[in-house]
């Protein structure tokens, strides 16, 4: 008897505990999330299409706090009368209480807690904006790490760290300045940076100075997700798509050297996966501009048009291989760091034997395979082989007879940009798809 009253009043109190709520700790493997946003809203910035309600909700789901950065030129954290002292900060206790109350409708925590704070935060990201004339990206990133610590400490536990960056990184005042020549040089090189010793150098011994200077935050241990890097807007003058590629070079060597963890939004991109391309929709609508960056940007090289000659019969360079491929270097600079530019290789014949389409093409594909093995990308060459075809080839029998002196002429290989109106003639006359 005393078994079944233990046995009943065991199963009351169970139903009592589920009634009111009670429920275990979250599992010991969800690690509360510190995030602070970064955000450069200025006017010489594009307006970035980032959708970050997913990585917000995340970290409240963590019972971790979030904080944001407004990058000008001195950055702070955005603050508001909340028990915390920081805007989109939470008490974790308070997120642990309504998960508690509830646990039996995550639906509802979700629709009722989680959301109004993302929207919060959100509506911040899209209200708060620069409120002076400069930017100072690299003191934003040691506001980050210090408001990180704060939140941390506030969370009392051990916790994952991460930093999500919406700027340009085109700084114009502080330490990393691109006012200063000796940065606007990297900026304005015509070459990749990584690829020249001499540059890499110089790159790594800026940042070597500014570690030694006490300008470096540490961000050991704390994950960065970079949007919009380069992506500038009026009055500032655009980067050369080379131009964007070093400074993503400048910036990963910073963020490397400060000990960051890659991204865990990034994918495969790059060594240290920090930066994520983004699509953006003319500039942020903001009173405040930045002091525009004069610089020089060195006008990206011309594609020229040019024909190759081939041998007759074969897909073989009436040149030597070495003489040829001496006038394919000029499209390794033209194309190497123009990843939007194109050419199209045109391969064709004489009317001996009536020409040949399948002899045209390994032409074309035989100028391709040089190419790529000087450097130019193969994504950025498109081939085509017309035979004998009078759209593009002198007539070689202009009096019914095979003349070779024109004939020659047309064993060949024409290069052409892409998008230049003879390239798209052709194309559209021999049904290819055209841009």
């Amino acid at each position: 008897m005393k078994l079944i009253k233990f046995f009943c009043l065991f199963i009351f109190v169970c139903i009592f505990l589920n009634l009111t709520g009670c429920e275990q700790e979250p599992p010991k493997d969800n690690t509360p999330i510190a995030s602070i946003i970064v955000m450069g809203n200025h006017a010489n910035s594009q307006s970035f299409d980032v959708q970050l309600d997913t990585a917000i909700q995340k970290t409240y789901s963590s019972f971790g706090n979030i904080g944001i950065v407004i990058v000008d030129g001195i950055p702070t954290l955005l603050r508001d009368d909340s028990p915390t002292g920081i805007l989109g900060s939470y008490n974790s206790e308070y997120l642990k209480k309504s998960k508690k109350v509830c646990k039996d409708s995550n639906t509802f925590w979700s629709n009722n807690y989680l959301a109004p704070q993302t929207k919060k935060i959100t509506d911040a990201l899209k209200t708060y904006y620069a409120d002076d004339p400069e930017v100072d990206t690299l003191s934003a990133l040691c506001t980050a790490e210090k408001s990180l610590n704060t939140i941390g400490d506030a969370l009392g536990t051990a916790i994952e760290k991460e930093i999500i960056i919406i700027d340009t990184g085109v700084s114009t005042s502080g330490a990393l300045n691109f006012l200063n020549p000796e940065y606007q040089e990297l900026l304005t090189y015509n070459g990749k940076l990584w690829e020249d010793e001499t540059m890499s150098s110089k790159v790594t011994s800026l940042i070597d100075q500014l570690d030694k200077q006490a300008e470096l935050p540490n961000l050991e241990g704390i994950r960065v997700t970079w949007y919009g890097l380069g992506q500038v807007s009026s009055p500032q003058q655009p980067l050369s798509k080379l131009g964007i590629q070093n400074l993503q070079y400048i910036w990963e060597t910073l963020l490397t050297k400060a000990g960051c963890l890659s991204s865990t939004e990034a994918g495969n991109s790059g060594e240290h996966n920090i930066f994520i391309p983004i699509s953006s929709s003319g500039s942020i609508e903001c009173d405040q501009y930045v002091t525009p960056i004069p610089w020089e940007i060195p006008p990206e090289p011309e594609i020229p048009e040019q024909k190759v000659f081939f041998r007759s019969n074969l897909p073989a360079y009436l040149l030597s291989d070495e003489e040829t491929e001496s006038l394919l270097l000029p499209y390794v600079s033209a194309l190497s760091n123009c990843s939007d530019k194109m050419i199209l290789l045109v391969g064709t014949t004489s009317s001996w034997n009536g020409g040949s389409l399948d002899l045209s093409a390994a032409r074309a594909e035989k100028v391709k395979k040089s190419m790529i093995k000087l450097g130019v990308p193969e994504n950025c060459i498109s081939t085509i082989g017309l035979g004998y075809n009078l759209s593009i080839c002198q007539n070689d029998s202009p009096d019914g007879e095979f003349e070779e002196f024109i004939g020659k002429e047309n064993r060949s290989v024409l290069i052409l940009p892409y998008s230049s109106p003879k390239a798209q003639e052709i194309l559209s006359q021999n049904g290819e798809d055209h841009q």
